[in-house]
């Protein structure tokens, strides 16, 4: 590799990012990457991709997986954009970078020919046939099926967390009654597609595994193809997906996984934490190098974030740090976090509102530098109907749907027990009820890290729960926030302040 190359990928780079660019897997074995908030993790597996390629690895051996098309497109873009600066022209276009679903059904479309996915229309009425079936052969009366959309939705949760029905274990998903009827109805619905020669969108990973299993010609041959194999957003992995991808991986040293413990707020998609805790059990010859420095946050906002894990017992540890260059250090320490605790639902609004005003008519920011994060669809709902009816052009969003993103203002709206951190279904374990406040924990912290700048957090006693109004405690993550950066400051003397100091935001 040529002098020029290696400048251009690692053009920019910090010290951590650069041992993970140029990780050696023969010598040190698989690498975990634990990137933190907005720690450059894309930039450093697209540079080590491109870096793989240019060091004479074959573009078609390159498999990186990750969970959206989007997110698919966009890395494989930034890769062939960095291999064709490198001179390397259009090299990277037999790459495979897809995601868990489209790279499944590719090895199943291969080894099953003429086999398609059927659409949801079809796959829910012959799903409605085999219910009834159940129902039938289980002595219980068939009609109307006054619960089949509650089946539906309880048979998806299962197949998003357990490979097999023979797998289930239903104490861990909270399911108490019918039991024997969910089973039944996976392994009657499974036989039933098989017959059609069709899969539905869960089947392309269940299907795959089966596949490889059942074949280790066709399982060697695509462990051969892949002999370099990435995967982004670990930490969002669930049982079926991480079969997969250890599956692959085999005893292969060339994997390169990047992700997140304390950003994993997929569960109720089947999302497991633990896949990413026990990375280096699963390959004991791995080395982990830690992200840390922050190119997006202030150091307040970043004091806040690294509070929320202080006393974590578990998971893997990290330190998140302000990459303080071409940055006004006094103003960022200045950028203190606001809190605000009403009686009222129209307190919070109010202030919301007025705090949004006061920024955007000094000029300090643009009604789209602002945002406001809340943890239900329904609240969401409520602050856009709000905002339109006020001629405020903001965005609001759920936490899970600004995964990734990042706001020069954040307003974390709706801060209360029972939201945020949400109540945990009735009836349900201890264990359950300790994994589901670790989530939400979790998601409180993706929330956080979404500010650039300024970040306020906002509650009132009274809020609404669906359409009605209840009252609720102000939330328990309020108290993780230090005194020491708590702002006190009227908010004009702030705006004064920041029109006369703001910087240039640093780059990554």
């Amino acid at each position: 590799m040529t002098g020029p190359i290696i400048d251009i990928l690692l053009n920019g780079v910090n010290p951590e990012q650069r041992r993970a660019i140029l990780h050696d897997h023969a010598k040190d074995g698989p690498l975990l990457v634990l990137a933190g908030a907005g720690t450059g993790k894309t930039s450093v597996i697209t540079r080590r991709i491109a870096y793989c390629i240019a060091n004479g690895a074959n573009p078609a051996s390159i498999c990186a997986v990750t969970f959206t098309r989007a997110a698919a497109l966009e890395m494989k873009e930034r890769t062939c954009s960095l291999l064709e600066r490198c001179g390397l022209g259009r090299i990277g276009a037999t790459m495979t970078i897809a995601t868990f679903h489209s790279l499944a059904l590719s090895i199943v479309k291969e080894s099953c020919p003429g086999i398609t996915v059927a659409g949801e229309g079809e796959t829910r009425g012959l799903l409605r046939n085999v219910a009834l079936q159940c129902r039938k052969s289980m002595g219980e009366p068939a009609g109307a099926l006054p619960f089949f959309d509650e089946a539906c939705d309880t048979l998806e949760r299962l197949r998003s967390h357990f490979e097999s029905p023979e797998t289930i274990d239903f104490d861990a998903m909270g399911i108490r009654d019918n039991r024997e009827y969910f089973r039944a109805l996976w392994k009657g619905y499974s036989t039933e597609k098989k017959a059609r020669n069709i899969i539905d969108f869960n089947d392309m990973i269940s299907r795959c595994l089966e596949l490889l299993r059942d074949n280790a010609g066709l399982l060697d041959r695509w462990r051969n193809r892949f002999t370099y194999i990435h995967i982004d957003e670990y930490q969002d992995t669930n049982i079926p997906q991480y079969a997969l991808s250890r599956m692959l991986a085999g005893g292969n040293p060339n994997v390169f996984i990047v992700g997140d413990d304390d950003q994993s707020i997929y569960r109720f998609r089947g999302a497991d934490v633990s896949n990413i805790l026990k990375f280096q059990e699963d390959y004991p010859r791995s080395t982990m190098i830690k992200l840390e420095t922050n190119y997006r946050s202030t150091p307040n906002i970043l004091a806040l974030a690294n509070a929320i894990f202080k006393k974590k017992k578990h998971g893997l540890r990290k330190q998140l740090k302000p990459n303080m260059k071409n940055t006004n250090t006094h103003f960022m320490e200045n950028l203190k976090i606001r809190l605000f605790c009403g009686n009222h639902e129209d307190d919070e609004t109010t202030y919301v509102l007025a705090q949004s005003r006061e920024l955007i008519n000094t000029g300090a920011f643009s009604p789209a530098d602002i945002t406001i994060l809340c943890r239900m669809n329904y609240q969401v709902d409520s602050w856009k109907e709000l905002l339109r009816a006020e001629n405020l052009p903001l965005a609001a969003m759920t936490l899970h749907s600004a995964k990734g993103l990042e706001f020069p203002v954040v307003f974390y709206a709706g801060l209360n027990e029972g939201l945020s951190p949400l109540k945990p279904r009735d009836n349900t374990t201890e264990r359950e009820q300790r994994a589901h406040l670790d989530e939400e924990t979790r998601l409180f912290y993706v929330g956080v890290t979404r500010a650039k700048y300024l970040l306020f957090l906002t509650s009132a006693r009274e809020q609404r729960w669906y359409g009605k109004k209840r009252k609720f405690a102000r939330s328990r993550f309020f108290s993780l926030v230090p005194r020491a950066i708590r702002f006190r400051r009227p908010l004009f003397t702030f705006l004064r302040d920041l029109l006369l100091e703001a910087p240039e935001p640093a780059s990554t």
